[in-house]
């Protein structure tokens, strides 16, 4: 019996001094990491982007690790899959925040990004958002922020374009009916009618779409001189040929996304031509040692060049932690450490956080030639 009573005992103390470590230890770790949530498209008709923006971010942490982590502190990414479906997004938030707590995510794409705000102004965590463009994004809260190209300066600036540069008199839009594609053709729409053109058509399609040939019918008795595109890379690799092959000559305007390398290949020679609007940033052709320095290693790691997606990740990541490590971890310090960034050196250039949350980096219009990006002359 006493022999029991000792066994006994002796399980009960293993007993407890395992559930002790269990309690301690991540209580450990915690302290010893900085956690940042990123939700992103991971599945879905727009992983794709996702990948992108995931790969991004990895290098960006991998880097920052290796040489210190945020003031001697790990850095860790804990990701959500939204599958690009608002719901979802606002799920995903829910159960991240609940587990963690962490002050500061990344969210991608505008619809999900939109969905999330509220939830985040009311917990008072900074959002950062990139791979989301819609208008208006960053008005909704003072914890809402963005890296991205925006539907105002894209938009406008593709219009303005058109008008002045290539001399373009009508123009017709086709876009995906989603909150992005929706602000680009009322900004294209509105800057375009502004400098004297005419816009004769506007038609929208969902964004699973891969079959346009009805609404090619519909737009090809106008002969518009232009087409300004908008959508994701499932629409953009097969709309500008199914147009092409319906003997439409229009000249095709777009965004960042019809340059990626598998919109490309999709599409073929029907590109040819196409003008888009995007950063200065260019894996083929770096302006900058971060540039330059951030193509190798992204296609060191990944086996691929990098786009301007990856590139807004890992830079979002790096103004990020700029801010932890002036401010603090905690919301209110790493957003008011965000709204003090100015010529932050990125790859995309030098950005400068605006008053409002978006920000400012240099924009410019490229063309494509026998399937390479090359800037206009």
């Amino acid at each position: 019996k006493k022999l029991l009573f000792i066994l006994a005992a002796v399980a009960i103390l293993a007993a407890v001094l395992i559930i002790v470590t269990q309690f301690q230890k991540p209580k450990e770790s915690t302290e010893n990491v900085i956690k940042i949530g990123a939700i992103l498209p991971l599945t879905g008709t727009s992983s794709l982007i996702g990948e992108w923006v995931k790969n991004g971010i990895d290098l960006a942490v991998e880097e920052i690790n290796i040489t210190g982590g945020v003031d001697g502190k790990k850095l860790e990414i804990i990701y959500g899959d939204s599958k690009n479906d608002p719901k979802e997004g606002i799920a995903v938030f829910n159960h991240m925040f609940s587990l963690y707590k962490m002050p500061v995510v990344i969210s991608a794409m505008t619809g999900v990004t939109n969905a999330i705000i509220p939830i985040a102004d009311k917990n008072k965590v900074v959002l950062f958002a990139t791979a989301a463009s819609a208008s208006g994004l960053t008005d909704q809260s003072e914890w809402v922020f963005r890296l991205f190209i925006t539907a105002d300066i894209d938009a406008k600036t593709m219009a303005e374009f058109a008008i002045n540069k290539l001399k373009i008199k009508t123009a017709g839009i086709l876009h995906v009916n989603d909150d992005m594609g929706i602000s680009f053709s009322k900004i294209f729409k509105t800057t375009f009618e502004n400098g004297k053109g005419k816009i004769l058509f506007i038609e929208g399609f969902d964004r699973g779409t891969t079959d346009f040939r009805n609404i090619i019918y519909k737009i090809k008795a106008y002969d518009a001189e232009a087409i300004y595109i908008l959508g994701y890379d499932n629409n953009l690799g097969v709309l500008p040929k199914q147009i092409r092959e319906n003997g439409i000559k229009s000249r095709f305007l777009s965004i960042g996304t019809i340059a990626q390398q598998n919109v490309i290949l999709q599409a073929g020679d029907s590109l040819e031509g196409a003008y888009f609007t995007t950063t200065e940033f260019s894996s083929e052709l770096p302006k900058t040692e971060i540039a330059k320095n951030f193509s190798i290693r992204y296609k060191a790691k990944y086996g691929s060049d990098a786009n301007y997606f990856a590139a807004f990740a890992y830079d979002s990541v790096s103004l990020i932690v700029n801010s932890i490590k002036r401010g603090g971890y905690e919301s209110d310090k790493i957003r008011n450490s965000i709204l003090e960034i100015n010529n932050f050196p990125g790859v995309i250039g030098k950005i400068t956080i605006k008053y409002n949350g978006d920000a400012d980096f240099p924009m410019v219009v490229k063309t494509i030639k026998k399937g390479k990006v090359e800037d206009v002359e």
